[in-house]
């Protein structure tokens, strides 16, 4: 039987974790597809290292092994989604690590690459789930010193071109770049090497993600006496704050299985439908400063321990109820924006009549105030209501409109307000994967169902 326990305060960290910053470069194979890598750069803070091994992965992977990894526990990179599967390529080479690799995925992301080695972890993390954006926009947003360059990476389409020596490839090959731009490009003796310019490439964006972390992770560790390197994503580190600075009492529930599978059926993604998909003539663009911040501060949340109410026929209970209802609910004929979603064929929609669901309270009460009619309750689970946010939304706020645009404070303040909310209604099914040997795969084989 699971027991209700509700989230509580954690301390304050010390900043003690260093890290480094990884690039790897690859060319592909326009006829299959296929990725090769042939470059991999690091840089810890003091030095740029790099491999240039086209002909041979086993030199990346000993750099890889003896450089990277033996200079720091966490190693970021900027997409892991993309340089985690050359990484991993590698690294399952090799016999010692093989048996040491897990990873940490959520949906389609790969969050985190753990690698074992000699007692010793390594984590190999995402910076874009912590930065969201690409690297050139966080290098202006946090006004470190370089500036991202600019590499022809769809030029290099074959192994014979890593040798070129030669005119400036053509701008078709250069991605995000404008004319103004290409026509500035200045190489030595107006001769592009390709060698040379990959390697400055690489030297370049590890120097500037490196830039951007120290600053991220410093404003952070200043502000709230939290260190970045001990989450794994911009969510994680939001919640870890929150908890540490901002929880005032441990009311907030942590939900039974049965309780989360039934509120998380109230759980929508907003109205996006298009009622007029052409018009000719004057349009305007409206966008809200803030939605979730402002929820945020301005609204009680569901607190305390959640009491359950089984098939109470008195329909009134909405008018003073707050949490979770199941019912039947029946709307007016005529209705040009119903608010009331439910899910059909993997899709959502808005529909009238009667139909049954479960709904937010507050949101049933809205209902209730456009003609809908609640024609009964089935099930539903009650809520003690406080504000537990405003704090933390009024202090990043602040932040956010006293710093100009291009201040790390502001990008960090804007980051942390839209990043807290999604953490209390994420699921708590992780997919972890792991590399195991032979004698493991068995045991797990002949005690647990194996599933393609």
């Amino acid at each position: 039987m699971h027991k209700i326990s509700f989230i509580t305060k954690v301390s304050q960290d010390k900043l003690t974790k260093s890290f480094i910053t990884l690039d790897i470069e690859c060319w592909v194979n326009p006829a299959t597809g296929e990725h090769n890598p042939y470059a991999i750069g690091i840089y810890d803070g003091l030095q740029f290292y790099y491999c240039w091994s086209p002909d041979c992965s086993n030199k990346l992977l000993d750099f890889l092994l003896k450089k990277a990894f033996a200079n720091s526990t966490i190693i970021y990179v900027h997409n892991l989604n993309y340089d985690g599967p050359l990484l991993l390529a590698l690294l399952i080479k090799y016999e010692q690590v093989r048996c040491g690799i897990s990873i940490i995925k959520n949906n389609t992301h790969l969050l985190e690459i753990k690698v074992v080695l000699e007692n010793k972890r390594i984590y190999i993390r995402d910076s874009f789930r912590f930065l969201l954006n690409s690297l050139k926009n966080v290098g202006e947003l946090f006004g470190v010193e370089i500036r991202k360059l600019y590499f022809p990476h769809s030029f290099v389409d074959s192994k014979n071109k890593l040798k070129y020596v030669g005119p400036i490839p053509s701008i078709n090959f250069f991605n995000g770049i404008t004319k103004e731009e290409y026509d500035t490009l200045c190489f030595k003796g107006n001769t592009f090497n390709l060698k040379e310019e990959l390697i400055d490439y690489l030297n370049n964006d590890c120097i500037l993600l490196f830039q951007v972390m120290t600053s991220f992770t410093q404003h952070i560790f200043n502000k709230e006496k939290i260190d970045v390197g001990k989450s794994i994503t911009l969510p994680s580190l939001a919640f870890k704050i929150y908890r540490a600075n901002y929880l005032k009492q441990d009311n907030i529930a942590r939900l039974t299985p049965n309780m989360d599978r039934f509120i998380r059926r109230s759980f929508f993604g907003g109205n996006s439908e298009v009622f007029k998909p052409y018009y000719k003539g004057k349009l305007y663009h409206f966008d809200v400063n803030s939605l979730y911040p402002y929820v945020m501060y301005q609204n009680d949340m569901p607190l305390g321990l959640p009491k359950v109410v089984i098939a109470d026929k008195s329909t009134k209970i909405v008018d003073t109820f707050f949490g979770f209802i199941e019912c039947e609910v029946e709307t007016p004929n005529f209705l040009y924006y119903p608010v009331l979603p439910i899910e059909k064929d993997n899709g959502l929609i808005f529909p009238l009549g009667r139909f049954s669901g479960v709904w937010f309270s507050e949101e049933l009460k809205y209902a209730q105030s456009l003609g809908y009619k609640i024609i009964k309750v089935k099930m539903a689970f009650s809520f003690e209501r406080g504000n537990i946010f405003k704090d933390y939304v009024s202090e990043y706020y602040k932040i956010k409109e006293t710093h100009p645009k291009f201040h790390p404070l502001r990008t960090i303040a804007k980051l942390m307000l839209n990043s807290l909310y999604g953490k209390f209604g994420q699921r708590a099914d992780f997919i972890k994967t792991e590399l195991v040997d032979g004698s493991t795969f068995l045991h797990i084989n002949q005690n647990f169902k194996v599933a393609n």
